[in-house]
């Protein structure tokens, strides 16, 4: 357990090539992507006896953006290019991604009024819940118990890979804004490396208590 389970220098590299080779396409991505915010925040402000409905549709369109987000990252690490009409496809996954990510801010609000690092360790156990339910389609506890599952024995590593991730995005916030085209695909995608490191790390153990329990199971 104590063996690196991922390289964050591998991850933040294929990132990196993932965003160079197709960067116009990124660009395409977040430009949508922000769209709605802005076309909602005219709307408040030029209705803002609406507020409230604004800011319901504000939470369903980031949920769904969120999903879409990942599966492009994911696409990315399969070699597959995520079309803009599948951000239509992603109501599909939204109750349990919408209600997993209730439970996962619950857990972290009761961790960090728990001395702030139950908070700390719950989030970066749970961290892939989104990408679980987007790539293995699984239930919101489910998934909950199996990022934990995955991210065992890294979770330092994990800590120190959202540090660095959140540097490079500041950087990139700094550099005019423009500098997010550049850095918030490049760690999306790392992101999203790590997360299918992880799962595949996690199948061998799998595998190997599968086949010792069918004796057991056979007698």
């Amino acid at each position: 357990m104590a063996e690196t389970k991922f390289s964050l220098g591998d991850a933040l590299q294929f990132g990196w090539n993932a965003m160079k080779d197709n960067l116009l396409y990124f660009v395409g991505v977040i430009i949508v992507a922000v769209l709605p915010s802005v076309i909602l925040s005219i709307l408040e402000g030029l209705v803002p006896s609406l507020s409230i409905v604004w800011q319901v549709a504000s939470f369903l369109v980031n949920i769904m953006i969120g999903i879409w987000f990942i599966k492009i990252a994911l696409g990315m690490c399969d070699g597959v290019k995520v079309s803009f009409g599948e951000l239509l496809s992603c109501g599909s996954l939204f109750i349990n991604y919408a209600a997993a990510s209730i439970v996962f801010m619950i857990l972290v609000t009761i961790g960090f009024i728990l001395l702030i690092v139950p908070g700390i360790i719950v989030a970066i156990a749970c961290m892939f819940f989104t990408y679980l339910i987007v790539d293995k389609n699984m239930g919101p506890i489910e998934s909950l118990k199996k990022s934990a599952a995955i991210t065992k024995g890294a979770r330092f590593d994990l800590f120190v890979f959202i540090i660095v991730l959140g540097i490079i995005n500041i950087i990139g916030a700094l550099c005019l804004g423009i500098g997010l085209f550049v850095t918030a695909p490049t760690t999306m995608v790392a992101m999203a490396y790590v997360y299918r490191q992880l799962v595949k790390e996690d199948a061998p153990s799998q595998t190997v208590q599968s086949v010792e329990d069918a004796p057991a199971e056979q007698a």
